[in-house]
C-alpha cells in the first residue's frame, strides 16, 4: 500500500516538473516576427540602355527595376532572409540577396539593378514579359518562402519615354524630360558604322583634323555638315506621343540609333544631332545633347574647351525649302544655345562623356557589312555629283533663319565674318513648299460621325481616326474626346468636353496643355457662331511649334455644366481650303 501511495505522488510530482518545464519554456521561448513588404517595379525597361539597368552607379542608382520594402512587425526577429529575382526567358534566378537578421520594427530596403543580356536591343517592339521576386526567411523556428510575380514590358529599342516621375509629381517641363540622359546611350561614337562614315568624311573632305581649338572644332563641324548635305541627308519631323503607364505619364518617342539614320538617310531633329554627337565625339571632341521645348540640337566642345552649337536639321531637304549653308546652320545653333544660356528659354544640356562614364553606355551592336555602307555612300555621292543642284548647300536658302550679328563687344563662337566692308550678300530664304489639297467637295453623305452623350459632330468619311493616339492623349487630359486627321495635308478635327463654361477657362486649358510639348496655342477675338441650331461661339487660334505653324478655329457650345467645344485646323496655307468643309462641320451638329 505504502508502495503504491509512492507511485502516485512520484507520478504526480513528475506531472507538476513537466507542466513548470512547459511554463518555463512557453514564458522563454523566443516569438516569433512577422515579415511585410511592398514592392515597387517599373512598368517598362527602355532596352537601348539596359546597361544603366543593371549598374546602381549610373545615374546615382536611378535605374532600378524594382525596390522591395520589407518590415519585421511582429514581436520576435526575422532571420535568414533571402530575396532572388527571375525575369523568364531573359534571366534565371539570381544568386540571393540576403540578411542575417531583422529585428522587430525594423525595416530593409533592397533594390534590383536586372544584368540583362544584349539581346534585349533586338527587340523592336513592345513585348510582355514579368519580373518574379522569391522572399524566403525563418520566423519563430520555421523556414517561410513566397513568390511575387509583377507584370511589365521591354521597350523596342528605338523607344524613350522621357519622364519616369509619376504624374503628379509633374510640375514643370523638365520634369518632363526627366530620363534626358539616357539620350547618352545614343552616342555610339565606338561603333563600326560611325567610324567607317566618319572614314568617308574624312576621305571625301580632304582630311579631318585633331579639334583642338575652335579653328580646328569648326573644320571638323564643316566637313561633317558638307558631307550630310552632299550625300543627301534629310531632316524628318515627328512629335512625342504621350503615354500613361500606372501613375506615370510621359512622351515617348521612336528615336532610332546613328547608324539607323545613316543607313536610311534621314532624320528627326534629335536624331540627327544625335548623330552629330556621335561623329564628333569619335573624331576627338566632347559632346552635347541639347533639348529645349520641341527641338533639340548638337553641341560640340574642341581641347580648349570652345563650344560650338550646330542647327542640324538645316541639312533640310528638297522639298522642305533648301538647306542651310554651314554659316547659317552654326550661327542658328549660336542663336538657339544663347535662349538657353541667357534663360529665356528652358533647356537641358546633356553631358554625353560625363554620363557615358557614370554608366549610361551604348548599347552591343551587331556587324555589319562595312563594304556595302562603303559602296552605299559612294553611290550617294555619284548620285549627287550628277545633280549639282542637289549639292550647292552653300549657296541654298537658310530655311527661314537669318544668320545671327555677333553680340556686343564679340563673341569668339561667331562663326559669319561680319567684318568684311562688302560682305558676300546672303541668300534670302524662300518659304517652304506646301502640299496642295486635292478638291474635296463634301456632302453630309460622305460624313462620318462622333457620338458624344447628347451630341455628334461630323468628320469626313475618308479621314484617319487614330484610337491609340486618342487613348495616350486621355490618360493626359480626361475631357479629350476625338481626333480624325487627313493623311495628306495634316487636317485635322478634335472633340473635346470641358467642366468649365467658361470659355477663357477652356481656352487656358488647351493652352497649357499644348505648351507640355513645347507647342505655343494662340486665340484670336471670339464672335458669335451659329453651331447646328444652337448659338455658340467661334475663336481663330493659331500653333506655333519647332517643324511648323498651324491655324485654325476653335467652336465652344455651353452647357448647362460642361462646355462642348472642337476645333478644326491645318497647317498655315492651308487653312484656307478648309473653309467649305468647315462650314458643313459647324452646320451639321447635332445636340440633343
Amino acid at each position: 500500500m505504502k508502495i503504491k501511495q509512492w507511485l502516485i505522488a512520484a507520478g504526480a510530482l513528475c506531472i507538476l516538473v513537466a507542466a513548470g518545464l512547459l511554463v518555463m519554456w512557453m514564458t522563454h521561448a523566443p516569438l516569433p516576427g512577422n515579415l511585410t513588404y511592398k514592392i515597387y517595379h517599373k512598368k517598362t525597361v527602355m532596352t537601348v540602355a539596359y546597361k544603366a539597368y543593371g549598374n546602381p552607379e549610373a545615374a546615382e542608382g536611378k535605374y532600378w527595376l524594382s525596390k522591395t520594402v520589407l518590415e519585421n512587425s511582429g514581436q520576435g526577429p526575422v532571420r535568414d532572409i533571402q530575396v532572388s529575382y527571375q525575369i523568364p526567358g531573359w534571366i534565371d534566378w539570381t544568386t540571393p540577396d540576403n540578411a542575417p537578421e531583422l529585428l522587430p520594427g525594423q525595416t530593409l530596403v533592397l533594390a534590383y539593378y536586372p544584368k540583362l543580356p544584349a539581346k534585349v536591343t533586338h527587340i523592336r517592339s513592345r513585348t510582355p514579359t514579368s519580373l518574379e521576386i522569391k522572399i524566403i526567411y525563418t520566423s519563430g523556428g520555421k523556414s517561410i518562402q513566397k513568390v511575387e510575380k509583377r507584370e511589365l514590358e521591354l521597350r523596342g529599342v528605338t523607344e524613350i519615354e522621357y519622364t519616369s516621375l509619376p504624374a503628379d509629381e509633374l510640375i514643370n517641363w523638365y520634369d518632363m524630360f526627366d530620363n534626358s540622359e539616357l539620350c547618352a546611350a545614343y552616342v555610339t561614337s565606338e561603333d563600326d558604322v560611325i567610324k567607317a562614315y566618319l572614314g568617308k568624311i574624312s576621305e571625301t573632305m580632304g582630311g579631318l583634323p585633331v579639334p583642338s581649338n575652335r579653328e580646328s572644332l569648326l573644320k571638323v563641324m564643316k566637313a561633317i555638315y558638307d558631307f550630310q548635305c552632299q550625300t543627301g541627308m534629310t531632316y524628318a519631323s515627328a512629335a512625342g506621343v504621350p503615354e500613361k503607364l500606372g501613375d506615370v505619364t510621359s512622351i515617348v518617342q521612336n528615336v532610332r540609333l546613328p547608324r539607323d539614320v545613316i543607313t536610311q538617310n534621314s532624320g528627326l531633329c534629335i536624331e540627327l544631332a544625335l548623330l552629330m554627337n556621335s561623329l564628333g565625339q569619335a573624331a576627338g571632341c566632347k559632346a552635347y545633347l541639347v533639348m529645349i521645348p520641341g527641338h533639340a540640337y548638337s553641341l560640340l566642345e574642341a581641347g580648349d574647351g570652345t563650344k560650338m552649337a550646330i542647327e542640324c536639321t538645316g541639312v533640310g531637304g528638297r522639298n522642305l525649302g533648301g538647306t542651310m549653308n554651314f554659316d547659317q546652320a552654326v550661327n542658328a545653333g549660336l542663336t538657339e544655345i544663347k535662349e538657353v544660356m541667357s534663360g529665356s528659354k528652358p533647356g537641358i544640356i546633356v553631358d554625353i562623356q560625363a554620363h557615358q562614364a557614370q554608366g549610361l553606355r551604348p548599347p552591343e551592336l551587331d556587324g555589319v557589312d562595312l563594304a556595302a555602307l562603303n559602296k552605299m555612300l559612294g553611290e550617294r555621292l555619284g548620285k549627287q555629283v550628277q545633280n549639282p543642284d542637289q549639292t550647292n548647300n552653300n549657296n541654298q536658302p537658310n530655311r527661314g533663319r537669318k544668320p545671327v550679328a555677333p553680340p556686343d563687344g564679340g563673341d569668339d563662337t561667331q562663326v559669319a565674318d561680319n567684318n568684311d566692308e562688302n560682305p558676300t550678300p546672303q541668300p534670302q530664304p524662300q518659304p517652304r513648299p506646301q502640299p496642295q489639297p486635292q478638291p474635296r467637295p463634301q456632302p453630309a453623305g460622305q460624313f462620318k460621325w462622333y457620338q458624344g452623350n447628347g451630341f455628334a459632330v461630323p468628320y469626313p468619311g475618308a479621314w484617319v481616326v487614330n484610337q491609340q493616339l486618342m487613348t495616350q492623349v486621355k490618360a493626359m487630359a480626361p475631357w479629350y474626346l476625338f481626333n480624325a486627321q487627313e493623311a495628306a495635308t495634316q487636317a485635322s478635327l478634335s472633340v473635346y468636353t470641358f467642366s468649365s463654361t467658361d470659355p477663357e477657362v477652356c481656352m487656358d486649358t488647351l493652352s497649357q496643355f499644348i505648351g507640355q510639348f513645347g507647342l505655343t496655342l494662340e486665340f484670336g477675338d471670339a464672335e458669335d457662331a451659329k453651331i447646328g441650331n444652337v448659338a455658340g461661339q467661334k475663336v481663330p487660334y493659331t500653333l506655333h511649334g519647332q517643324s511648323g505653324q498651324g491655324a485654325g478655329e476653335l467652336y465652344m457650345i455651353p452647357g448647362n455644366r460642361q462646355m462642348l467645344a472642337f476645333t478644326i485646323g491645318a497647317p498655315t496655307g492651308l487653312e484656307g481650303n478648309l473653309r467649305g468643309l468647315v462650314d458643313k462641320i459647324v452646320a451639321n451638329v447635332k445636340l440633343k
